[in-house]
């Protein structure tokens, strides 16, 4: 079996990259299956033996289920991905296989851009519903341009009447304090 070294992202993250050395053919499948088809990245074959590399395809399904099948909902991914046990194992990548994989991975990366392409249709959809609001605040009497009580737009200033009120409500609230306060301690 050819020995691969490869990165893996874990669960497709470009930002958790694990880089890993002896993995088989049969491994970086059972890796994109578990992380996505293009969480297995720079993959690299080696001509190292590697003492604990599986000499029959029996020795590696069992290799491949106790790494990697440990869980309920993974128990039978190598049966999934490879048949029954009688069923050789694959020894190497295809090249179809691997460019696959890295065009996936360069799209994920693209997508990690956080860049957002709109077509000229959206674009004058979003324009449309923007200006159809407009118009329906400015007839509802929202228009804070034309409302004598609101804040002046520049500065943020409420008008005078409306601090004078806001003045007068609390200097009342002040005197009917004081004056409940002089009649508890007044003597009777």
């Amino acid at each position: 079996m050819n020995i691969y070294d490869a990165t893996i992202r874990l669960k497709g993250d470009t930002a958790h990259e694990v880089n890993k050395t002896g993995l088989t053919a049969a491994e970086i499948m059972v890796l994109r299956r578990i992380h996505g088809l293009d969480a297995v990245v720079r993959i690299v074959p080696t001509d190292a033996y590697l003492s604990r590399a599986p000499h029959t395809h029996r020795e590696e399904r069992d290799r491949l289920r106790k790494l990697y099948c440990d869980r309920e909902e993974t128990a039978m991914l190598v049966n999934e991905l490879f048949g029954p046990d009688h069923i050789p194992l694959p020894i190497t990548l295809d090249e179809e296989e691997e460019f696959v994989a890295e065009a996936a991975a360069r799209d994920r990366e693209l997508k990690d851009t956080n860049t957002t392409t709109v077509t000229q249709e959206q674009l004058a959809a979003m324009i449309e519903k923007a200006v159809t609001a407009d118009r329906a605040e400015r007839e509802l009497g929202l228009d804070k341009e034309h409302d004598p009580d609101a804040p002046d737009p520049e500065t943020g200033k409420y008008p005078d009447h409306i601090i004078a009120g806001w003045d007068a409500k609390r200097q009342a609230g002040l005197d009917a304090k004081a004056q409940a306060k002089f009649d508890k301690g007044a003597p009777a």
